[in-house]
């Protein structure tokens, strides 16, 4: 093979669901065999898909990531950018915080503030490949921010629909305030899709 090129293999689903779990996992088992990844980021929001996780994946190499917990690094942030931030979200924020459906919409405008203004259109683009590429992508955000890996470091993360996961990437984590800066050293890269549906 050329220098420089590497084969690897996507596992792609038919749709989107959370019945994808155990096949997320069998795929994120099987790239951990090539030894260059050692945290894997999941999402938490009723601990069922990270027990699943850790019944086959050794517990060490797995970094739980739960909402309370995005919640918190949304709280930092907007207390870190507070001009910036009156002018996207409004002051019903706390009450937003406080219910699921609330919480999600402050995720996307608070983990994704390296769009500004273009917040929406940065979230359909991370929608364009599915529900948990979005998800993937702001709990790599929120680890970064909690000091569980370092910006740079590269790390298997993963998402999906509430109740489990269908999509696997590996990423080159930052934070979010250089996840798309101009510097590249700092900047949020996927570097491998593992597994995502296709249709969305």
């Amino acid at each position: 093979m050329e220098q420089g090129k590497t084969r690897g293999i996507i596992y792609y689903f038919d749709i989107s669901s959370p019945s994808h779990t155990r096949n997320v996992i069998s795929s994120v088992k099987e790239r951990l065999t090539l030894g260059d990844i050692n945290k894997i980021i999941v999402p938490v929001t009723t601990g069922k898909t990270l027990s699943e996780f850790k019944e086959f994946i050794d517990a060490e190499l797995i970094v739980p990531v739960s909402e309370d917990e995005a919640v918190s690094v949304c709280r930092l942030v907007i207390n870190k950018n507070p001009g910036f931030f009156d002018k996207i979200i409004n002051d019903r924020m706390e009450d937003a915080l406080n219910s699921v459906r609330g919480r999600r919409g402050v995720f996307d405008k608070v983990l994704l503030p390296f769009c500004g203004e273009n917040v929406d259109a940065a979230r359909e683009t991370l929608y364009a490949f599915g529900h948990g590429m979005k998800v993937a992508i702001q709990i790599s955000l929120v680890a970064v921010e909690r000091g569980y890996i370092t910006p740079g470091q590269r790390i298997i993360t993963v998402g999906g629909l509430q109740g489990g996961v269908d999509t696997a990437v590996i990423v080159k984590a930052a934070t979010p305030s250089q996840a798309f800066s101009a510097k590249q050293s700092g900047r949020l890269e996927v570097e491998e899709i593992i597994c995502m549906p296709k249709k969305k």
